[in-house]
């Protein structure tokens, strides 16, 4: 079975439109606009420099657009499962 992408227009600013609780700098909307073009992306760079809120802008735009159902996201071990211990 062959996967057929779905291509979808992508406005000139994705963000537009959207609450952010700050302004992003170039290179956050940059990766965001990244990450909505791509079927599948990595995004790596230095500690403090904005991952979290590129990826989760990201994923509000994809599921706004219904192009995102579910979301896995894993926890760093040191945080703990969260379940009593």
């Amino acid at each position: 079975m062959v996967r057929q992408r779905r291509a979808i227009r992508i406005p000139e600013d994705p963000l537009s439109g959207m609450e952010l609780p700050y302004p992003l700098r170039s290179y956050q909307r940059e990766g965001v606009t990244f990450f909505i073009q791509n079927q599948s992306a990595l995004l790596a760079d230095e500690m403090g420099l904005g991952k979290t809120v590129q990826t989760i802008l990201a994923i509000r735009f994809l599921a706004h657009v219904n192009l995102c159902r579910r979301v896995l996201s894993p926890a760093a071990a040191s945080h703990g499962s969260g379940r009593g211990r």
